[in-house]
């Protein structure tokens, strides 16, 4: 088992998004995967998702919880600081990262 490696990737489950943002463009979780965060570019908004499971998305369900990103034109990904205080989006037509605090 080699870790990382992406040769060696296999299917294994799914969740959809579709009800909620329907041009899906990140993902990114919490340490211990009992959280997701999705980032759509069709409303600019970020969703949050609690897992069952850490890191099943089959085990996921909405928590209700959003977030509306106002700056930029075209936001494209995100991605958390380790302790997860600190969130950042990319917006691809600016190319520009912006940072937020995230009250922790």
């Amino acid at each position: 088992f080699n870790r990382y490696d992406v040769s060696s990737a296999s299917y294994t489950q799914s969740f959809s998004v579709a009800g909620q943002e329907t041009t899906p463009q990140g993902v990114a979780f919490n340490t211990d995967g009992t959280k997701m965060y999705i980032q759509g570019s069709t409303s600019d908004q970020i969703y949050q998702y609690s897992l069952s499971t850490g890191f099943d998305v089959s085990t996921a369900s909405s928590d209700g919880v959003t977030f509306a990103v106002t700056q930029g034109l075209a936001i494209e990904s995100l991605t958390f600081s380790a302790d997860g205080t600190k969130m950042y989006v990319i917006d691809n037509n600016l190319d520009t990262i912006y940072q937020y605090s995230t009250g922790l």
